[in-house]
């Protein structure tokens, strides 16, 4: 794109919603926020993030979650499976999209706070000026910039190990953000900042390795290889 959607894409704001979308009015345990961080002068990745809702230890995890595709947006995962508040009955009914939110009782924040991100660059409300990234080794990158960033947004959460999940071709990418973290602590001394606390992964329908696993599923894979 020659420009950019907006002339300052928002860095961090509350999620409001009319009061008309929600079933039942109430938006409870569905604090969100939302905006974009850079990872080049000319880049910037979304994000919404769900805070925890009351009695989740403080000490709890960040689960950063970004779709499958390659190109999925994360708001997917938000809207329809993990998010506190997902589109009424679309998964059990016939409408993509029935216009009216209710309260997920399987939200993932009941357990700790989500950092939805869609990446690569220009995945679903991310946007920028630059080029796309041309390798999963690129969009570790970004995602190691992006993670400074939020983290600046959010001080009170700067110290929370980080769970990154991800699934199907996601998980390809979400190895590369631990890779590319991984390389980030270990320089972290010549950036003058703390660690990314990176603790671990939760991967569905993982393709990690497309020659490894060729086109088997996974109970077919993990049988070959017991």
């Amino acid at each position: 794109p020659a420009k950019l959607p907006c002339a300052s894409p928002t860095r961090r704001a509350r999620v409001r919603f009319p009061e008309h979308l929600l079933l039942g009015n109430d938006a409870g345990g569905a604090e969100m926020f939302s905006g974009y961080v850079n990872v080049t002068s000319e880049d910037f990745l979304f994000y919404l993030l769900a805070e925890t809702q009351p009695g989740v230890p403080p000490d709890a995890p960040l689960i950063v979650w970004s779709g499958g595709g390659p190109g999925y947006t994360a708001m997917e995962a938000a809207t329809i499976d993990t998010g506190p508040l997902v589109l009424f009955d679309v998964r059990q009914g016939t409408s993509m999209s029935t216009r009216r939110l209710s309260r997920n009782p399987y939200a993932w924040n009941r357990l700790a706070p989500v950092l939805y991100v869609d990446q690569p660059r220009y995945v679903g409300f991310s946007c920028g000026t630059g080029p796309p990234v041309a390798s999963s080794r690129d969009a570790g990158r970004d995602m190691v910039a992006f993670l400074r960033g939020w983290r600046e947004l959010f001080p009170e959460h700067a110290r929370r190990p980080l769970i990154f999940a991800s699934e199907a071709y996601g998980a390809h990418l979400a190895a590369a953000w631990a890779d590319a973290v991984l390389d980030f602590n270990a320089g972290v001394a010549q950036h003058g900042e703390a660690p990314l606390p990176l603790r671990g992964m939760a991967l569905s329908g993982a393709l990690l390795n497309s020659t490894l696993q060729g086109g088997a599923s996974e109970e077919e894979f993990f049988r070959r290889h017991d």
